[in-house]
């Protein structure tokens, strides 16, 4: 596959990895053993992978299972609609978790609508949902996606604006830029996106592949072997870095 293939295949790969004046909550999250916590009004609908997805921003819920013992519950057991638990976070989150939530079932009821083929309703409840948490890039992401899907790449760049800088954000502006022809602008998006605590796998491919594309083969190089050291890295992504690894190797 050559590197404008793989480019577009990675951050596919990167963007599936996912449709007041209150203290938003913080990008990382820390579940805090022994707080005083948090008092929460279990839900209809809600799960420890769902409120580990919007708490946590957790794209597959992972750390439900923590959140849920931190909290005195079992993972494999939710409370029953009504029933009040204590969520082990910081009290001064208590405003932003309420926003959170709010945000998450929105953005939940917009991932329905849109696979029901109703891309307006899923568009209007988006917007609610990006009102409700703005600090949250995850339904900018979803809205950005919808107006993408619209041909409307003037709308998304500025529906992702407010949470530029943003790892999830960022890819979305990398796809945007490499879509658009420019490679080097790509780059620069991605390389913000790497600027997170634990970038994941998908990340440093998008980083990868670009690098090579725009002629700095030694930091690619980095990459894809930092990628084959990482447990994490699913076998698509590690059959890429192999195949690149052995490529780069005999450009030398």
């Amino acid at each position: 596959m050559r590197p404008a293939g793989e480019c577009a295949l990675v951050i596919a790969l990167a963007l599936a990895a996912g449709c007041g004046s209150h203290v938003p909550l913080p990008e990382s999250v820390t579940l805090a053993a022994g707080s005083t916590g948090v008092p929460y009004t279990w839900q209809e609908g809600d799960s420890w992978r769902f409120l580990a997805w919007a708490i946590l921003d957790a794209d597959s819920g992972q750390g439900y299972d923590a959140l849920a013992l931190m909290a005195g519950c079992r993972p494999d057991s939710a409370p029953s609609p009504g029933d009040r638990i204590l969520l082990p976070l910081d009290p001064s989150l208590s405003q932003a978790l309420q926003a959170r939530m709010e945000s998450a079932r929105l953005v939940r009821e917009a991932t329905e609508a849109r696979s029901g083929g109703s891309g307006q309703v899923a568009d209007s409840l988006l917007r609610r949902a990006i009102s409700k948490d703005p600090s949250w890039s995850v339904p900018a992401w979803d809205l950005a996606l919808l107006q993408l899907d619209a041909g409307d790449r003037r709308g998304a760049a500025a529906t992702l604006a407010p949470v530029a800088g943003k790892p999830r954000a960022e890819i979305m502006l990398a796809r945007m830029s490499w879509e658009g022809g420019n490679a080097d602008a790509a780059l620069r998006h991605v390389e913000t996106a790497m600027l997170a605590p634990e970038p994941s796998p998908e990340i440093l491919a998008c980083a990868a592949v670009l690098y090579t594309v725009t002629g700095n083969r030694y930091q690619a190089s980095r990459l894809w072997l930092r990628i084959l050291a990482d447990p994490s890295a699913g076998s698509d992504l590690r059959i890429l870095a192999v195949r690149n690894c052995l490529a780069l190797g005999e450009t030398r």
